[in-house]
């Protein structure tokens, strides 16, 4: 029920959990929003999946039960891993995505206020590439 204000970047886990979670969203003119995975991401390392499976199984809960709770679609943290975005690849520099307001909409993202009545977000965070989703699709 907090609102959230970027004022620089907000990325990984804040993007994932506490941009998604506030009550008002308000972004400056070049707030990053960025998302790179989450906890029902594929992951193709079997030694990793051994390791980490318990954890990742109470993960899974937990983040669903938490996406129910604020009404965004739990896609969210990993839509940008879609294999239509297999361009944009670690191997060309980029570390994850961020989505236009129609598409943050599309998931359930609301309630974001543009403090300089425009949103511009820089397309690369640490030297790494960022790329836009536009639309969500089915």
């Amino acid at each position: 029920g907090l609102d959230v204000e970027i004022k620089n970047t907000a990325f990984s886990s804040a993007a994932n959990y506490v941009f998604t979670a506030g009550r008002n969203k308000y972004l400056h003119k070049d707030s990053i929003v960025g998302w790179h995975g989450g906890v029902t991401q594929d992951n193709d390392n079997f030694f990793m999946k051994l390791l980490m499976k318990n954890y990742l199984e109470e993960g899974q809960t937990r983040e669903k039960s938490f996406f129910e709770k604020i009404g965004v679609d739990q896609q969210s943290t990993i839509y940008g891993q879609r294999s239509e975005y297999d361009r944009y690849s670690e191997k060309q520099n980029y570390v994850g995505w961020t989505y236009s307001l129609d598409a943050m909409e599309q998931l359930g993202i609301k309630n974001i206020q543009l403090m300089d009545g425009e949103w511009t977000p820089a397309q690369e965070f640490n030297g790494k590439k960022i790329f836009t989703v536009y639309q969500i699709k089915p």
